[in-house]
């Protein structure tokens, strides 16, 4: 009598962490994506990154057939970017504070790619007011003028 041979289900490959030097907003990596298929695409295990909600993120991938493109997934399943638009680059502010899984895909043969990943830092509040447009005499005056609809302040005016 034989025994029926027990397969080991073999574990999916664990994304690289893709990690920043202290004070880089911006890492740059390269790979291959091998072909297993004779037609369809080809994945590469990805790359893991974590950031905060609020944050912009641009991540850009070039090759040398321009056959691979990206899929970027939160940790939470929600897809940024899906690669069937066909597009190699995906710029967009990140919805929460999580880890985001990009998967560079092949729909050409094998290949080399680079990867960059940029990501902005959070800009403070305080940052973000131009002080060149607060009036000494009248600081609130500017505030005022901003929460009105643009159009208010042309009827005013007379314009």
């Amino acid at each position: 009598m034989t025994t029926p041979e027990t397969s080991t289900p073999t574990a999916e490959p664990e994304p690289t962490r893709i990690q920043f030097e202290a004070g880089a907003t911006s890492v740059t990596v390269t790979g291959s994506i091998e072909r297993t298929e004779q037609s369809g695409v080809e994945y590469d295990e990805g790359y893991v990154v974590r950031a905060l909600g609020g944050q912009t993120m641009e991540v850009i991938i070039t090759s040398p057939n321009h056959d691979v493109l990206l899929t970027i997934v939160g940790a939470d399943g929600i897809p940024l970017k899906r690669y069937v638009d066909g597009m190699a680059e995906w710029r967009g502010v990140l919805p929460a504070t999580q880890d985001y899984f990009i998967k560079p895909v092949s729909v050409g043969q094998e290949t080399v790619y680079t990867l960059t990943v940029t990501i902005s830092a959070l800009e403070s509040e305080a940052s973000r007011i131009n002080l060149s447009q607060v009036s000494r005499r009248r600081p609130w005056l500017v505030l005022w003028r901003r929460s009105l609809p643009a159009d208010a302040l042309s009827r005013r005016r007379g314009i």
